[in-house]
């Protein structure tokens, strides 16, 4: 959120204060969307380590694919309807909140694969 802050405050000095809003806006539809995957991350984290292949991981992580991507495209029709001309700024800015938590999830999600992988086989 800071961050978001800061760098909407520098492109706004370089560029002009009517960049303030799509930038906040964008930016805050991508920390939402981050949001939305808190309680699907939740539900997979109490999961076995071992179902990690099996169907209720990936029932729970691909609703929380369809809620993101339903999302996503929501508040992109959304703010791309209500900043016209602005467009670019918005979706940038959505898009560079989002990106980073989706990493962190892929991140974390990919950790927990491969340790359930590696404690099959050892076991």
């Amino acid at each position: 959120m800071i961050l978001l802050i800061a760098v909407t405050e520098v492109l706004c000095a370089a560029k002009g204060s009517g960049w303030r809003a799509p930038l906040y806006w964008g930016g805050a539809a991508g920390i939402a969307i981050n949001l939305l995957a808190v309680p699907f991350v939740w539900k997979i984290a109490v999961l076995p380590a071992a179902a990690g292949r099996d169907k209720a991981f990936w029932k729970w992580w691909g609703l929380s694919f369809f809620v993101r991507l339903l999302s996503l495209g929501g508040f992109a029709f959304g703010l791309c309807s209500y900043f016209s001309g602005q467009e670019h700024v918005t979706l940038l800015a959505m898009m560079g909140a989002y990106l980073p938590g989706m990493f962190v999830e892929s991140a974390w999600l990919g950790r927990r694969l491969v340790t359930a992988d590696t404690e099959k086989k050892h076991a």
